[in-house]
């Protein structure tokens, strides 16, 4: 559809309504509906165009525009701004806008990219959820990309490789406090072996071992754990953002264990502390299986003092040791995940620039 033209011998539009004259064909509906989608997938493209085409001749007092309209400040800046980033030859006709927005910021570094998710979004169907999973996928790789000869700071300690391999070269009680967030889907319920006898080894006496874990595998993670440590307790992590269905079960979680076990003998840890953890912020930005810092960071504080050892085996892309950092704990982080690697790397070294 080349032009806009819904005002005809059946239809009008109104600002509160469509006044249908008559009996339309068939045809005629089909036809109009499909001019409602035009409007509708069009008018964020044209308040963008229309906000700077006037910014260009009059410049600021675009603005006396925006305030003459029931639009959001937000939306409007929105339009204008994926408007600008988009030239005309650049825009997929058959795309929502939304779609266009999720590659936008793209568009400066890396054209080619956002222009191959957008054709790859139009030929295969994708959903948003899709499109915003590739971008966020490519915003990582790039990321990773550009942090790899970064060094690392000298209270932080870079492992690459299996946990199994690399906790190896760690000295026998030497740890105070592991906290880690293992896979845990069934294939990798041998982790939870690894990570019992290298936590007994490598753990200082009393040292703590503190995991999230998944419920559906729980029975096994804590007999499993407990041949090798003494059960201390069980936190709960509420999703106050966000659940999740567990297919197997047919039950939504709303909360995630957290485990806490202790190498012997038993110390009771300083801080009276509460077992339930509910002010956690979900964050996907790096890793899928990403955890927030919130919770990390009580954990931290509440069972490790500044200067001790913190090691987290299934670093992912950081979350646990850059917490565990910045809290001005030393931090031993493995992952076999070589982009993880490097991300970490970029994220130190923001944490160092600021």
């Amino acid at each position: 559809m080349n032009e806009l033209a819904l005002n005809n011998q059946y239809f009008e539009l109104k600002p509160t309504g469509l006044i249908i004259n008559g009996q339309p064909t068939f045809e005629a509906y089909e036809l109009a509906m499909d001019t409602l989608r035009y409007i509708e997938g069009s008018i964020q493209w044209w308040l963008g165009d229309l906000l700077n085409a006037v910014e260009k001749d009059y410049g600021e007092m675009y603005s006396q525009l925006v305030d003459e309209t029931d639009y959001t400040r937000g939306t409007l800046r929105n339009s204008k701004w994926v408007a600008s980033v988009f030239d005309l030859s650049c825009r997929h006709d058959n795309l929502p806008f939304s779609y266009h927005q999720e590659v936008a910021t793209l568009m400066k570094d890396d054209l080619e990219t956002a222009s191959e998710l957008l054709d790859m979004a139009e030929t295969e169907t994708w959903k948003l959820k899709e499109l915003r999973q590739a971008v966020k996928e490519v915003k990582r790789k790039q990321f990773a990309n550009a942090s790899i000869h970064l060094s690392t700071p000298d209270d932080f300690t870079l492992l690459f490789g299996d946990m199994q391999d690399e906790c190896k070269g760690i000295s026998d009680n030497s740890i105070d406090l592991i906290l880690t967030d293992p896979p845990y889907p069934q294939e990798y319920l041998p982790l939870w072996d690894e990570l019992a006898f290298m936590s007994q080894r490598v753990l200082k006496p009393s040292g703590w071992l503190i995991t999230y874990s998944g419920s559906l595998h729980l029975n096994y993670v804590m007999n499993t754990l407990s041949k090798q440590l003494s059960y201390y307790w069980q936190l709960c992590l509420r999703h106050r953002e966000g659940t999740q269905l567990i297919h197997p079960r047919n039950i939504i979680a709303e909360w995630k264990p957290i485990l806490i076990f202790q190498k012997e003998p038993i110390s009771h840890q300083e801080q009276t502390i509460v077992d339930l953890i509910d002010f956690e912020k979900m964050d996907k930005k790096w890793h899928d299986w990403q955890q927030g810092a919130q919770a990390p960071a009580f954990l931290i504080e509440n069972f490790s003092k500044q200067g001790d050892t913190v090691l987290d085996c299934f670093s992912g892309s950081g979350t646990f040791p850059i917490t565990a950092y910045k809290m001005n704990r030393k931090a031993i982080a493995i992952d076999n995940d070589e982009q993880n690697i490097n991300i970490m790397k970029g994220l130190l070294n923001g944490i160092q620039n600021e």
